[in-house]
């Protein structure tokens, strides 16, 4: 017998096979067809990867087209991943609503089709499914959907991509730690195609179980994604990118030579636009060929959206002129080239209770309360400024048509009194956070980012405390990757007393573990912490925690300040000081009211009221006392209180504070200049124009980076003709050249 060329014999000798033998050798058989098989079907899920793989890669390289191409420049919206293949939209870009900077539909399917209108990625329809014949799923970033906003402001991603660990894998490189978002991601949810649609029945396939969870994390609709190697669990395949790792498309350069007004000196201002769109999308500013240079490189602006060519010519023509913004005035080395100005429009009732932020991009940000606007007790809202030429105006507004011009409603829950905000400046826009009684029995820590154009990041959150305490008075410490520090007062519901808690907050405002009390000595029996504030070490090497400790039965006065360090220990901050220490020598009066500012040689220097005069003391980058305390104001009559500090791009410093009789009509704003070791530069200078009634409780900002502008906000008493009022003034530390 032969079969396939292969000759078999059988011998009468050779008798049959028993039953027992023919049933091992079906069982062989049968193992080493399904290893055949298995072969074949892991071949075959490789094959199916592959596919995936090559698509993405296409599919990525289109993406990157699309975005560097100067008519669009920008990411086309997704398209809708409910409708049928035979469905007219099928595979069209939804639409982008510019007033909200958003697209109808975040996350979909590919646009691969073009709408006659809106332009798409024009693929085949074949890169809208990966190697398992399903859809691929594609979202982009808010305000990523549009040509104008895409050049904007916000230059990173909200959509935060982990590991399962949920760590985060979009800060790729510590050599851009502020770009951490991505701009989009493209999903393959791999062979179990769980939570991504079928391409028969158009449905989504369900997770079978809860231990899923992490895939649960691409198809859920919220803003995090989960990229891991394959697991039992987890097989979905993701492609992501930052919006630094997308090119746009490169920039035109025009300079000129003007005097520099917006900067205060003159010298060559350097222009950059897209080609033939004969507009500029913003201006760098010079003295010198070798500082426009310097500071062109170092624009991170213009790092995220162009390829960086050199700017090679320069005119080194300087000539000082006299500033150009109304009355110049220089009392004390300070020049004020700016009239103070209103910040809120609605003038009914009370605005009170100020803050202030200088934003990276050279505008700022006021926030305050305001009693009964949004239509119950106080509201929190907040006004940009930003250049306009001719100084400082306030420009913005939220939308176009928005009556209010510019002054805009914070927060999102109307219910109740909102009090308390504070606003503090990141690398995206700013963070303000207020406390609120929202459900009538309970205060709570409210938050709302912002990307730097006043656009909203994404909604309003909470810290809800324990049921068995209030939350008030809070503070953030900011860090170097948008992380940041929640600092605030919890009261005891029981007895009343004060503590002061921490809870720590991710780039993308999600809580990091639970809160913790910061203030630790028991020997403090019948005391009551309140006010903190904190900043954060160089290198977001640790931070540290002021407040008032309110206490009859230890010391002879009521009031002193303590602080608290904690350090980087692996990946969480320590506590370095058991307990905590006290600041101020002083151990008579009270010392209240602390404030504290980072250097721009990152040492500290923090302020206080002791009795009725404002103290301060130096510290080094490690908040290791620098010599004793030492007054500020040299006016010794009436009461000086509430002080404000800020640091300047030299090293040194400016406090401002209020000050009773001083400008002969109840309280007035003032602020003096000292250098980084504490000498003062210059004398008091009167903040406010207006001197009528009072102004009160003065906040105090700077760029501190490469300009010498501050600003200083405060509430002021009847100017606006009905009670309190918020107002606000620049001003130039030194001449108006340089």
């Amino acid at each position: 017998m032969e079969y396939d060329g292969i000759r078999f014999f059988k011998s009468r000798f050779i008798r049959g096979y028993s039953l027992m033998e023919l049933s091992i050798v079906m069982s062989i058989l049968a193992i080493v067809a399904s290893s055949g098989l298995a072969v074949v079907g892991s071949r075959d899920e490789a094959n199916r990867m592959r596919i995936t793989q090559e698509r993405m890669a296409v599919i990525e390289s289109t993406i990157q087209g699309f975005v560097s191409n100067s008519t669009y420049g920008y990411l086309p919206c997704p398209a809708d991943d409910t409708l049928a293949e035979t469905s007219n939209n099928f595979g069209k870009p939804s639409a982008y609503d510019s007033s909200t900077g958003k697209c109808a539909i975040s996350e979909g399917m590919l646009p691969v089709r073009n709408n006659g209108t809106t332009p798409a990625f024009n693929l085949s329809d074949e890169y809208l499914y990966d190697g398992w014949n399903r859809r691929f799923r594609y979202k982009i970033a808010t305000y990523m959907g549009n040509e104008e906003d895409f050049d904007n402001d916000e230059t990173r991603g909200d959509i935060s991509v982990q590991d399962l660990k949920g760590h985060e894998k979009t800060n790729l490189t510590l050599k851009e730690p502020l770009n951490f978002g991505a701009a989009y991601v493209l999903i393959s949810f791999g062979p179990n195609g769980y939570g991504g649609y079928t391409r028969q029945t158009n449905t989504i396939i369900p997770f079978p179980s809860s231990s899923y969870n992490k895939e649960v994390e691409n198809s859920n609709g919220d803003n995090i994604f989960v990229q891991n190697d394959k697991t039992s669990k987890f097989d979905d395949v993701l492609l992501f990118k930052r919006k630094i790792d997308l090119k746009p498309p490169k920039l035109q350069y025009a300079k000129l030579v003007t005097p520099d007004t917006e900067c205060h000196h003159a010298g060559t201002i350097a222009k950059y636009g897209k080609p033939g769109s004969g507009s500029f999308l913003d201006s760098l500013y010079a003295t010198d060929p070798t500082l426009a240079n310097q500071l062109y490189k170092s624009s991170v602006a213009l790092k995220k959206v162009c390829d960086n060519p050199p700017i090679t010519s320069f005119s080194t023509t300087i000539t000082c002129l006299p500033s150009t913004f109304g009355t110049s005035e220089t009392v004390n080395g300070i020049t004020t080239n700016f009239t103070e100005t209103r910040a809120n429009n609605r003038t009914a009732k009370s605005q009170d209770n100020p803050s202030i932020a200088a934003l990276h991009d050279g505008k700022y940000v006021v926030v305050w309360q305001s009693l009964d606007q949004d239509s119950d007790e106080y509201g929190i809202y907040g006004k940009i400024f930003k250049k306009t030429g001719a100084g400082f105006s306030a420009s913005y507004s939220n939308v176009a048509s928005d009556p209010n011009r510019g002054e805009f409603l914070i927060n999102t829950n109307t219910q109740g009194g909102q009090v308390q905000p504070y606003v503090v400046a990141t690398d995206y826009g700013f963070i303000v956070a207020w406390s609120t009684n929202f459900n009538g029995d309970k205060s709570y820590i409210a938050m709302q980012r912002y990307f730097k154009n006043g656009k909203a990041y994404g909604g309003e959150y909470r810290l809800d405390p324990s049921a068995s305490q209030l939350s008030a008075e809070p503070y953030i410490v900011p860090f170097s990757d948008d992380s940041y520090i929640l600092l605030f007062q919890g009261i005891s519901v029981a007895d009343g007393n004060a503590d002061i808690y921490q809870q720590s907050y991710g780039r993308v405002g999600i809580a990091i573990g639970g809160y913790s009390k910061v203030n630790n000595n028991t020997t403090f029996m019948s005391s009551s912490q309140t006010r903190p504030v904190g900043a954060a070490f160089e290198n977001d090497a640790g931070y540290v925690v002021l407040w008032e400790n309110y206490d009859t039965s230890v010391t002879p006065h009521n009031y002193d300040i303590m602080a608290r360090r904690y350090t980087l220990v692996g990946d969480s901050y320590t506590p370095q000081d058991t307990p905590e220490f006290q600041v101020n020598a002083t151990s008579t009066n009270d010392q209240r009211n602390p404030d504290i500012a980072r250097l721009s040689d990152n040492r500290f220097v923090v302020v206080w009221q002791s009795n009725n005069e404002i103290m301060a003391k130096l510290y080094d980058t490690g908040f290791v006392a620098v010599g004793g305390e030492f007054q500020v104001n040299t006016t010794t009559s009436g009461i000086q209180s509430f002080p404000s500090v800020t640091g300047m791009n030299d090293g040194g410093f400016i406090v401002a504070w209020s000050s009773e009789n001083q400008d002969g009509n109840n309280y007035g704003i003032y602020h003096r200049r000292f250098k980084s070791d504490g000498t003062a530069e210059a004398g008091e200078t009167l903040t406010n124009t207006t001197t009528s009634n009072s102004q009160y409780i003065p906040k105090i900002a700077s760029y501190m980076r490469n300009t010498t502008k501050y600003m200083i906000a405060w509430q002021s008493y009847l100017q606006d003709a009905d009670s309190w009022g918020i107002y606000e003034q620049i001003f130039m530390d030194g001449d108006s050249c340089p």
